[in-house]
């Protein structure tokens, strides 16, 4: 663990690849902040998982939890001090690209309805880092469409938890850095990694 102040590391992932992800972590080294969970069939419902770890090991609970998703697991140490920093502050924070292609609104029969304007729409990516008791809020209280419909994380935040979500707009190298995905032969055999879940207690910085 490089970034000492990073309490546990929860890795999500399916069930499918539990012996190997074993065998990975065990060749790693520090089992006692690496934690493995089995994952579910949407995204919400494997974060949560993840998030639902914490009071079942009985940890000390988190300051802030931070998520990643394993397609992307390069980035700056100093992004994810940003990033904790106004989950302090705020409750929950993310990063946010500018879009390279322009996104259509299409009616139910498939029909151009309009081309949204590029300089006021993002596109959403993680990590993203939110205060414990704001994300266990959001997940508590969703509803089932959430649960299987819904793809970001700040959303619910915003909606449940009442939630101010502060964004940081992430540079052409960083957006490059972060979408170099895994090749290394033992992550290669895997065929999915569902998120990284950083916990975070402030009196450990």
């Amino acid at each position: 663990f490089r970034i000492k102040w990073i309490d546990k590391l929860i890795v999500v992932f399916d069930a499918e690849n539990s012996k190997l992800m074993e065998e990975i972590v065990g060749s790693i080294g520090h089992q006692n902040r690496i934690h493995l969970v089995i994952g579910s069939a949407t995204r919400h419902r494997s974060i949560a998982n993840g998030i639902q770890a914490i009071v079942a090991k009985e940890w000390p609970l988190p300051d802030v939890v931070v998520v990643h998703d394993g397609a992307r697991p390069l980035l700056e140490e100093s992004l994810l001090n940003q990033l904790v920093s106004f989950a302090l502050k705020y409750g929950a924070s993310g990063v946010i690209c500018k879009l390279t292609s322009t996104v259509l609104s299409v009616s139910n029969e498939h029909f151009l309805d309009n081309a949204l304007d590029r300089t006021k729409h993002f596109a959403s990516e993680t990590p993203q880092a939110f205060r414990y008791e704001s994300i266990k809020e959001a997940y508590n209280k969703c509803s089932e469409d959430d649960y299987t419909f819904n793809t970001e994380c700040l959303d619910l935040v915003q909606r449940y938890a009442s939630t101010q979500v502060k964004l940081i707009e992430a540079n052409a190298s960083q957006s490059r850095l972060r979408k170099i995905f895994i090749v290394q032969k033992e992550f290669s055999e895997i065929k999915r990694i569902f998120y990284f879940i950083a916990t975070f207690n402030a009196n450990l910085k």
